[in-house]
């Protein structure tokens, strides 16, 4: 799948219209990887099975856009 997003993006990029449907891509991809990131968070996976910098990365992620955490439904506590 992924390979298949990439060859198409690579194969498009000659034309305007279709560095708009990149763009569109890419934003449907963000939500969808950041959707399955929510969805870890909230289960409890992600915290608990990761190693130390890729939480590391999450939190410092999460400290700098915590308005787009809580929206998509994780209870962020603010000290």
């Amino acid at each position: 799948m992924v390979l298949c997003v990439f060859g198409y993006i690579y194969s498009s990029l000659g034309s305007l219209n279709n560095i708009c449907l990149m763009r569109d891509l890419m934003n449907n991809l963000d939500m969808l990887l950041m959707e399955h990131i929510v969805h870890d968070i909230v289960n409890g996976t992600l915290l608990t099975q990761e190693d130390d910098e890729t939480v590391e990365m999450l939190l410092t992620h999460m400290y700098e856009d915590m308005t787009s955490y809580e929206k998509l439904g994780v209870m962020v506590g603010k000290a």
